[in-house]
């Protein structure tokens, strides 16, 4: 199968810089690559999204999937400012009362989040969109 995109000067110039290798046998390298990387990363994110899923809906359900690079750079600052609202926590707070997660430790969750790789920040924003828009689409 064949799939045709646009890529960036930046992109086309970096694809040109490996010795040896043409761009097809680099972009495939890369997509390996990463994928491997993303496989690697997810079950960590989906482990901790689990448990404080509700906290990640509440700062992450106005991004999108294209918002990864910001994922990847400040997800612990996006979901600190979104729980400090005292109103956001205490909303979260009752959503995992209800579906029986345990009390959050928002220290403990601040820490885990700022200590993630940024392939592992980006698979929470995965995984944290992935349910939310599947959740959206059960609704009536």
């Amino acid at each position: 199968m064949r799939t045709s995109v646009q890529l960036p000067l930046q992109t086309i110039q970096y694809l040109d810089s490996w010795p040896f290798l043409n761009r097809s046998e680099v972009l495939r390298l890369i997509v390996e690559r990463y994928s491997y990387l993303e496989t690697a990363a997810s079950q960590r994110a989906v482990a901790i999204v689990e448990k404080y899923r509700p906290a990640f809906t509440a700062a992450l359900k106005d991004m999108s999937f294209q918002h990864f690079k910001v994922a990847a750079t400040s997800l612990a600052p996006i979901l600190t400012a979104a729980l400090s609202n005292q109103e956001v926590r205490a909303a979260v707070e009752e959503q995992m009362r209800s579906c029986d997660l345990p009390k959050v430790d928002w220290d403990e969750l601040f820490d885990i989040v700022a200590a993630l790789d940024a392939v592992t920040r980006i698979r929470v924003l995965d995984y944290t969109l992935e349910e939310h828009y599947r959740d959206q689409e059960r609704e009536p």
